[in-house]
């Protein structure tokens, strides 16, 4: 709960194809060519196969490289899950051996007979001989820690563990001393410590070995044990302060978390000092995880050792003060206030911005419980006890107490301007902070961006006397942002007022207001009939409604609600097999019929796309002819942000010159993100001060995405053209990429360091679909433009690509049959990352998405369109995992079979 962040995969590189390496060892022999010895082998689940790798130290953690295949089966039912090293030197591997490699459905009679182990031997490798090491005496075994092969090692261990043979620790601590390898007197180690000789006076000894990985791994054992006596006490705290060794200061900072707080604040303590670490992959959390668990234990010494001077200056020790000061925020009771504001008070001026943003963090993750991660559903009509799949039981927490919220109070009013101050004095009560936030947004001189932020603020913490003045925003200002950001705070009370206003404005305002309406009014029961009843009456046009805004509405079980879907919509709940290839028939009859209007967008796509010359030209003049309509104005640039040429630049860089609506503007930052210009960046660079925060973030991504550009964004930063407090560490994310020293130089000035089951139907068309990839070729160069047009908003391959669903470049792209059943029925296997989830608030409201973020304050949901959500932890009722997939049914309704084959091509492409 209060971990603050994770490991992620080991870093690696040179994969191809299908990737999900699931199970494997490092091949620990001599049987196989030199060139396997200690490496990774892998079982490439989805790859069919077996990969071999390169393992080399990053840091604390490694990193790997695949060098090759070592097995591939050709076959897409051979599913391996695991290696294991034997006896002779071989390898055996695990198969699991089936059409499918999910099963989403628990209760399907799966065929599980299948299962075999395969044996991978070297050519004319001479069998083992049939030894029973049972029989071996324990100095036998010992010799047998020698053997090359390390099964062997592994055997007599594990042997030697149950014997707890005293007569042999002597040669095992010699073993360890004299060894002529670090694995060696690794080996000894283990069997020694098995078998019960390691004691205090022989760890005391090892401690000081001259092999890190000897040192590291007696201080784990050390660990284990849970206790320590003061003389080995002093010892670690002695090697926190002196080793060199990364990889021994890794295993101090993991072992601290299991050693009472007298003996691991001091180790701590050390490594905060030196710094050393402060840029490895994961000292930095092990050391944060360790403090944690002595938070509320020894919550005196902790506070007593960063209220320290010097305290604020090691980057280190500065991490973890905020930390510490969100955990006590956090815990919710008076001790925890009291240790917060103690940390608080010993912060610097200099420092004050960012106390005050963990104390609020903490603050908004009090109450929160953590509950198991869960199965995705599957199991819940079985399950013994039913309850919420997401969130926890809330747990109770006391006020803020009065000292505490007489700082918060002293540090708002020194400077009321702040917004990250004004937030914590609103979360604490502070009645004054409360009512300046409403009395900025009346104000009429308000800045734009402040009066964004001012909504986002009452988006989280508004109560409903704030309705009046937010309602006021969309009468009076014409910004669409701050209009849009008013909506986000009506959206989480019912309110009559709101829902009548909402319903009478929904005629007046532009595409991208009456999505965000749209969503607001569906997603409750009572003002969800009164949107429809409209619809009915001819108001509102029902080609304005996508399918998947209603989504929802099945869940309200309202029989006039569903006769309104029914009668404008059609059956808005998955569809057969049969009804979904009616339709494919359907718009496959609509395009290959007539001329057609030229007016007709989806008419002007598909001709630009088909190179048609006069289409391409109509779309420029219609973005140049004053009496375009806005929302075609849009349309247009969608359309060239997918398929305009270079010579588009100049009309397009003219709508940001000449129009002042901001989606129009946004829409032609789009189109030119597209294009390596010097004019379309020379007059980025210049605009980027007079724009808003959504133009500025726009432009960003698109300067900071090329080597070029980024270099002289972050040379206007470093000028002081530029504010660094724009970019946000996320926007420099690609940055390390280009390997340019003068690039990441400015980066580490300005920013730190930043780096880190289908029914038969469906088996049917499936089957006709593979037919038809299989009586003819399709071309990848088609295909990569199809993917970009259909997929690339959602999902990434070969780097190209959004990232709302999951990376393609190392799926099981070589499998056909795995794509085609993603394609075909995208909802029979949901990976947990990218399950959709059903919100429903307090007041009635339901948001449906995926969790982009989530943390102990709320969550965050993105939706189809990309439109983001956040929803606070208090005001959410329920949270529930959706049975659909965010990911349409019909993607491949909307192509011909070559197309489909032209998709496929690019699909399965082994690299770019």
């Amino acid at each position: 709960l209060h971990t603050y962040g994770f490991f992620g995969h080991v870093k690696h590189s040179g994969v191809t194809g299908g990737h999900l390496v699931v199970g494997g060892t490092v091949y620990d022999a001599d049987v196989f060519p030199q060139t396997f010895h200690q490496s990774f082998i892998g079982a490439n689940f989805l790859g069919h196969s077996a990969s071999w790798w390169r393992v080399k130290p990053r840091g604390s953690t490694f990193e790997a490289r695949q060098v090759g295949t070592l097995l591939d089966s050709n076959d897409t039912w051979f599913s391996p899950t695991d290696l294991a090293l034997g006896p002779d030197g071989s390898m055996y591997i695990s198969d699991f051996h089936d059409k499918r490699t999910a099963h989403p459905d628990p209760d399907a009679e799966w065929d599980r007979s299948n299962g075999r182990v395969y044996k991978i031997e070297a050519k004319n490798a001479k069998p083992a001989k049939n030894i029973d090491l049972e029989r071996l005496s324990s100095a036998e075994l010992v010799d047998r820690l020698r053997n090359p092969n390390g099964w062997y090692a592994f055997q007599a261990r594990r042997i030697l563990a149950h014997r707890r043979d005293k007569g042999i620790h002597e040669d095992l601590r010699n073993g360890i001393v004299e060894a002529g390898t670090e694995n060696l007197a690794l080996q000894n180690l283990w069997a020694l410590h098995v078998s019960g000789g390691l004691d205090d006076d022989v760890a005391a000894d090892l401690l000081s070995h001259p092999a890190e990985y000897v040192r590291a791994w007696t201080v784990r054992l050390l660990g284990d044990r849970r206790r320590t006596t003061p003389p080995l006490a002093e010892q670690l705290s002695v090697l926190a302060r002196r080793d060199q060794s990364v990889v021994v200061r890794s295993q101090l900072a993991a072992s601290a978390k299991r050693l009472p707080g007298r003996v691991a604040l001091p180790m701590l303590s050390a490594l905060l000092e030196r710094e050393l670490d402060a840029r490895d992959p994961h000292v930095p959390l092990l050391i944060w995880w360790a403090l944690e668990s002595k938070a509320l234990s020894d919550s005196g010494e902790m506070v007593r050792l960063f209220t320290q001077p010097g305290t604020w200056a090691p980057s280190m020790k500065r991490d973890n003060v905020l930390r510490l000061i969100r955990r006590y925020a956090a815990e919710g009771t008076a001790a925890g206030y009291d240790a917060a504001l103690e940390l608080a008070r010993a912060a610097p001026a200099s420092h004050l911005e960012t106390t005050v943003r963990a104390l609020d963090q903490g603050l908004a993750e009090r109450g929160a419980t953590l509950s198991g991660l869960g199965q995705g559903g599957l199991f819940e009509e079985v399950a013994a006890v039913k309850g919420d799949p997401v969130f926890g039981p809330r747990r109770p927490f006391q006020e803020i107490a009065s000292p505490l919220r007489r700082w918060i109070r002293k540090t708002w009013t020194a400077r009321p301007q702040s917004l990250d101050r004004t937030r914590l004095a609103v979360r604490a009560g502070i009645d004054e902070a409360y009512r300046a936030t409403l009395s900025g947004l009346e104000e009429s001189d308000t800045h734009e961006d402040r009066r964004v932020a001012l909504l986002d603020l009452l988006r989280d913490l508004g109560r409903s006397d704030c309705i009046r003045a937010v309602l006021a925003q969309r009468d009076l200002q014409s910004n669409p942002t701050v209009r849009l950001r008013a909506l986000d705070v009506l959206a989480r009370f019912e309110s009559d007022e709101v829902s009548e206003r909402l319903l009478n404005s929904y005629p007046q305002v532009l595409s991208a207001e009456k999505e965000k309406i749209r969503g607001i009014l569906l997603s409750r029961r009572s003002t969800a009939g009164a949107f429809l009843e409209a619809v009915e009456q001819g108001v509102f046009p029902a080609a304005d409604v996508a399918v998947t805004d209603l989504r929802q509405l099945p869940l309200f079980r309202d029989e006039a609600i569903d006769a309104l879907v029914q009668r404008h919509w059609g059956n808005i709940r998955p569809g057969s097999t049969e009804e979904k290839l009616a339709v494919m028939r359907r718009y496959r009859n609509d395009l290959n019929t007539g001329e057609g209007d030229p007016q007709s967008l989806d008419r002007t796509r598909l001709a630009v796309r088909a190179g048609i010359d006069e289409a391409y030209r109509a779309t420029l003049s219609g973005l140049e002819e004053s009496d375009t309509h806005e929302d075609r104005r849009v349309a247009l640039l969608d359309l060239l942000r997918d398929l305009g040429r270079s010579d588009c630049i100049r009309a397009v860089l003219a709508q940001r010159d000449l129009q002042s609506n901001p989606t129009v503007r946004l829409r032609a930052l789009d189109v030119l993100a597209r294009f390596e210009s010097d004019e379309v960046s020379e007059r980025l660079l210049n605009s980027y001060p007079q724009v808003l925060s959504a133009e500025k973030e726009k432009i960003r991504g698109i300067l900071l995405s090329r080597r070029s550009t980024a270099g002289a964004f972050l040379e206007a930063v470093e000028q002081g053209v530029f504010p660094a407090a724009d970019v946000a560490v996320t926007d420099l994310r690609q940055l390390p990429l280009f390997r340019d020293e003068a690039i990441d130089a400015l980066v580490q000035r300005h920013w730190g360091n930043i780096r880190p089951g289908s029914t038969e139907e469906k088996l049917a068309v499936m089957r006709r679909y593979r037919n038809d990839l299989n009586t003819g070729e399709g071309d990848p160069r088609r295909g990569q433009l199809l993917f970009i047009e259909h997929c690339a908003s959602c999902h990434r391959l070969f780097g190209e690509g959004g990232t709302l669903g999951n990376d393609l470049t190392g799926a099981n792209r070589s499998d056909r049959a795995a794509l085609l059943a993603a394609l075909v029925d995208p909802s029979a296997t949901v990976r947990t990352g990218y399950l959709t989830y059903t919100v429903r608030t307090q007041s009635g409201r339901t948001v449906r998405g995926i969790v982009e973020q989530e943390d102990a304050a709320g969550v965050t949901l993105i939706d189809s369109t990309h439109q983001k959500t956040r929803i606070t932890r208090s005001d959410i009722r329920s949270m529930e995992i959706a049975p659909e997939s965010i990911m349409p049914e019909n993607l491949l309704d909307r192509l011909d079979t070559q197309e489909v084959r032209d998709l496929f091509s690019y699909l399965q492409k082994d690299a770019p």
